[in-house]
């Protein structure tokens, strides 16, 4: 698992307990993940091909 280090931009957060993950815009979710759970990738297509499920916001 990688850790986002993207030049000051948000990284794309995780929650390593139900494998989704939540974008630093437009995902009500982002910050509500407990700092336990975060699973932090520098992009979407990271986390996509890591296996991880964007968030449907529901």
């Amino acid at each position: 698992m990688q850790v986002a280090e993207q030049g000051g931009n948000a990284p794309v957060i995780s929650n390593r307990a139900n494998k989704v993950y939540y974008l630093p815009a437009g995902c009500p979710g982002y910050g509500k993940v407990a700092k336990k759970s975060h699973v932090s990738f520098d992009s979407a297509v990271a986390a996509k091909a890591a296996g991880w499920d964007l968030s449907t916001g529901l």
